[in-house]
């Protein structure tokens, strides 16, 4: 990740924080928020886990249109810019400052979003690596 990626993750993470459901919010480790973008910058979704001490988690949504400016900039400010556009994002974090991490997508845009039909295989992918050793 590089710096200008980190602000915009950071800025990502303190618009999703207040989303995270009351009976998670106080003990929430880490969050995995899958975020897509349109390829022209209009439209966004996604989805959320929120994980406590004990690996139990919780999906949870989010208001999208204020990340909207935030993920055009995420966007831009990517190294593959110029040459081709992650069509969806996973920002994992945790409370400590280190825990932030995002990957890319580039073909599908559905990769992390979490369905009837293929949670079971989707929800462990979500994990954060940092949660592994938890």
């Amino acid at each position: 990740m590089t710096p200008a990626e980190e602000v915009q993750a950071r800025k990502l993470v303190k618009l999703i924080l207040p989303s995270i459901p009351g009976d998670y919010a106080e003990d929430a480790v880490a969050v995995s928020a899958w975020l897509w973008l349109s390829p022209n910058g209009k439209g966004a979704g996604g989805g959320a886990r929120a994980y406590d001490l004990l690996g139990h988690s919780t999906g949870f949504s989010f208001p999208i249109k204020p990340l909207l400016p935030v993920l055009n900039t995420l966007r831009a400010v990517h190294p593959d810019y110029e040459t081709r556009h992650w069509k969806t994002a996973l920002l994992q974090f945790g409370r400590k400052p280190h825990e932030l991490h995002l990957s890319y997508e580039y073909e599908d845009p559905y990769r992390w979003m979490v369905t009837e039909g293929n949670f079971k295989a989707v929800i462990p992918t979500l994990r954060p690596q940092f949660l592994q050793s938890t």
